[in-house]
């Protein structure tokens, strides 16, 4: 099982936090004068960690004084509330407290250990009173709301300089105003805040029931009914610009990370018979006016206990008292349902949103990837002990309540100098402790918890399951090389591998997130990544073949509409003896083969040695060049005359194209009804990339079918199939897909069993798709070496085994 290691730091000197000294993943701060010599190991774990760069006892040396004001810092939380927290780096974390104390703790990434705590007492006794309810902070301004229709705005004239946090706020200027807000007066509610990403908007909202009633009277606005209240904030001023009533009653407002005008909203609703409705919306804020633009209903069967959105905020994750996980996707309207092992209350994302983390009040954790597939945990110790939930209760001699998890924000590359980049979670329990704990990822990824890493990991244990769904929650147009990247891995690997019903279905599942996915693809998208998945696809063909499995392969040859797949079926089956098959695989060969030679002719340019003589000819040999885009190219592609003309070289290549719609393809009656539907249905790969050149009639005393191909660098890729100069080379031979060196015997209508003599490969040049993977040929490029690129083509087709292994 995929499993994550790390450690937990307490940041506290309290004696009611108990660690023992022979635990090597859990450490808390010591005072050397309250050590007792009793302690055995202590001082062998003392020394391991002071090796490893870990502090086991703040120094108080100036100007830090880190022991004195951790000491202060546990005393104001035992004391005060907490009204706001959050990183404001990966190595500042910032606290709010009822009074208007400020409190930056900065902490050191690589061990996790605090190395700064910074008060700021400058708003003590200057609010309007000690009952904060939330508080919002942009790049100039800071808000604080109160239960009452009245806000504090401090607005920072001065701005830090770029890159550097202030922890001062005297350093920046502030100018401290009061401003009243809309609102039924005379109510308590507490009211919270959010900020756009500009820092010209806030919005003010407060939780309100379905069914609440207010008094009737005649100067009453609709304002003073709504529960959105929309203000622009320039300077110290806040104008109402919007406002608005939920349909029920909201669990959070908050303004969209990614675009600026945009309102998110969760709102819950019961019904008569018990079950529970959750809405969520979108708002636009355009012109002055409040739009709703989605509306999603999402139904479940018990009330929420905790909601968050991923930070791409395509995704919002629900959490239900009953231990219900659902994970709710808006461009797929699919919502995925899990059963967590705890009741969560808390939610915290990873910044890539690949990896999710749940809390119950207890703070037990468990963590899930983007698939809600689960993720072991474990602390560090001498024996292997991977744990579904960890538990950090046995740390605490009375019962802790989580108040707070989050995790702290990826380094960049370019921030980071030091090869081990670990994830910090932090753990905040109410009136303290505050834990840390550090995900060490370097043995998994140098790069992080990305999704390829996941995916590595997962097929290291044999997880491959849980590695299909994870390729399949990923977004093509969002992640599209990291997508690639794991489906890549994931085919090789089961290529590998020999061939099961469980390994077919796993191939088909990650093949299937490209060629039917849930979300259409854009064309860029297909463009861009549709012929390497079709080779991929061609791989599984091939190995599905090779294992007998003819009704598969078949229906992959009917997706893949390519000649030589059908010829290879045909071929297979006559040896096996299965008749129908074959006769129905040779009719959709000679369907493709008539389609592209009565749709289109081409004119070659060939060279000699000196490149000054040319001659024209044709071509009547058909093969997946000429039909790779056969099945997708839409009725715009069918024009009834069209001239091209390509500079390459020192010649003129000139195509003239007269296209029809391909014949529509044959498959055989007696077939069992569930073979008869294709496995990938209009492959977005068919419509990827340019259209094919395509060939029309060869003499008869043409044998090798060569394709020049030339890529917008002036490269000149030449692909030849080779001829089979045996004197068996006949209809009747059988000639499977595996033979490298021969290729399969097709018949033309008008040729019948008549053998093409040889040719060379500078007599045939013409266009066609740069991308598009041969079977049982040769490639030869001007800057590449042929047997390079032989062995690539061994590789990817045949794994490197030659054609004595069949």
């Amino acid at each position: 099982m995929v499993t994550l290691l790390g450690d937990v730091h307490f940041w506290t000197l309290r004696d009611d936090v108990v660690v023992k000294d022979a635990d090597f993943g859990s450490f808390r701060y010591q005072d050397k004068s309250n050590v007792s010599k009793e302690r055995v190991y202590y001082e062998d774990k003392r020394q391991y960690l002071e090796a490893r760069g870990v502090m086991t006892t703040p120094k108080n040396s100036r100007p830090a004084k880190l022991r004195d004001s951790l000491k202060e810092f546990e005393d104001l939380m035992s004391r005060e509330r907490v009204v706001w927290e959050s990183w404001l780096s990966h190595l500042v974390y910032q606290l709010i407290f009822a009074s208007g104390v400020i409190v930056m703790m900065t902490v050191n990434p690589s061990t996790g250990d605090l190395t700064r705590i910074v008060f700021d007492k400058f708003l003590v006794g200057k609010l309007l009173s000690e009952h904060l309810a939330n508080v919002v902070m942009t790049k100039h301004h800071m808000l604080f709301s109160y239960n009452e229709c009245r806000l504090s705005v401090v607005h920072l004239t001065r701005s830090p300089p770029e890159g550097h946090k202030f922890e001062r706020l005297s350093a920046l200027d502030p100018k401290i105003h009061t401003c009243e807000v809309a609102g039924p007066s005379g109510r308590r509610f507490e009211r919270k805040l959010s900020a756009n990403l500009s820092g010209d908007m806030i919005v003010v909202w407060w939780q309100t029931s379905e069914d609440e009633v207010y008094p009737w009277s005649p100067l009453a606005k609709d304002r003073d009914r709504a529960n959105i209240l929309v203000y622009a904030l320039h300077g110290t001023n806040l104008d109402l610009m919007c406002y608005c009533r939920t349909e029920m009653a909201p669990l959070s407002v908050s303004f969209s990370k990614v675009q600026p005008n945009v309102l998110l909203t969760v709102e819950q609703g019961f019904g008569k018979k018990g079950g529970v409705t959750v809405l969520s919306c979108v708002y636009e804020v355009e012109r002055g006016a409040l739009h709703r633009l989605t509306v999603t209903t999402i139904p479940l069967e018990a009330p929420l206990m905790a909601h968050s959105h991923n930070p791409a905020e395509d995704r919002l994750l629900l959490a239900c008292n009953n231990g219900v996980l659902a994970l709710h996707c808006d461009s797929r309207g699919m919502t995925h349902v899990t059963k967590a092992g705890l009741i969560p209350s808390s939610i915290a994302w990873l910044d890539s949103g690949n990896l999710v983390v749940v809390s119950n009040e207890r703070g037990q954790i468990q963590c899930f990837d983007l698939a809600l597939s689960l993720i072991r945990l474990q602390l560090i110790m001498e024996d292997p002990n991977p744990q579904r939930i960890l538990d950090f209760s046995e740390h605490f001699c009375h019962q802790q309540s989580l108040l707070k998890l989050a995790w702290a924000p990826i380094r960049k590359p370019e921030d980071s100098l030091l090869k081990n980049n670990p994830h910090l979670l932090l753990l905040h329990y109410i009136r303290g402790p505050i834990a840390c704990l550090r995900v060490d990822v370097s043995a998994v990824s140098k790069d992080g918890l990305t999704a390829s890493a996941l995916v590595a990991q997962y097929i290291k244990h044999r997880q491959l399951d849980e590695a299909v769904n994870l390729l399949v929650s990923l977004n093509w147009d969002q992640e599209g090389s990291i997508t690639m990247r794991c489906l890549t891995s994931i085919v090789n690997h089961l290529l590998r591998l020999s061939v099961t019903p469980q390994r077919e279905n796993q191939l088909e599942g990650a093949l299937g997130s490209f060629h039917v996915p849930v979300q259409p693809l854009s064309q860029a998208v297909e463009e861009e990544f549709g012929p390497a998945v079709r080779a991929l696809t061609r791989r599984f063909f091939f190995q599905v073949l090779r294992s007998g499995r003819l009704e598969k392969a078949f229906r992959l040859a009917l997706d893949l509409k390519d000649y030589d797949c059908f010829m290879a079926v045909n071929t297979v089956a006559r040896r096996l003896g299965d008749s129908q098959i074959a006769t129905t695989a040779l009719e959709n060969a000679r369907d493709l083969e008539s389609s592209c030679s009565s749709s289109a002719s081409c004119s070659s340019v060939l060279y000699g040695e000196s490149g000054a003589g040319s001659a024209s000819e044709s071509c009547s040999e058909s093969c997946s060049t000429c039909f790779s885009d056969s099945g997708s190219a839409s009725g715009s592609d069918y024009s009834n005359q069209r001239r091209r003309g390509e500079e390459c070289g020192d010649g003129t290549l000139e195509v003239i194209t007269e296209a029809k719609p391909p014949q529509d393809l044959h498959q055989p009656t007696q077939m069992m009804p569930g073979m008869q539907y294709l496995s990938f249905n209009d492959s977005p790969a068919h419509s990827s990339g340019t259209s094919a050149a395509t060939p029309v009639d060869y003499p008869p005393s043409s044998q090798t079918h060569t394709t020049a191909i030339t890529s917008e660098d002036g490269t000149v890729t030449i692909n030849i199939r080779q001829p089979d100069r045996s004197t068996k080379s006949t209809l009747g031979h059988s000639v499977g897909p595996f033979t490298r060196s021969s290729t399969l015997a097709a018949v033309h209508p008008s040729q019948g069993n008549s053998i093409r003599p040889s040719r060379t490969v500078r007599e045939v040049f013409y266009s066609s798709d740069p991308n598009e993977e041969f079977v049982d040929s040769e490639t030869v490029s001007v800057f590449v070496n042929k047997d390079e690129l032989q062995n690539q083509y061994d590789r990817a087709v045949y794994h490197g085994k030659c054609s004595s292994c069949y």
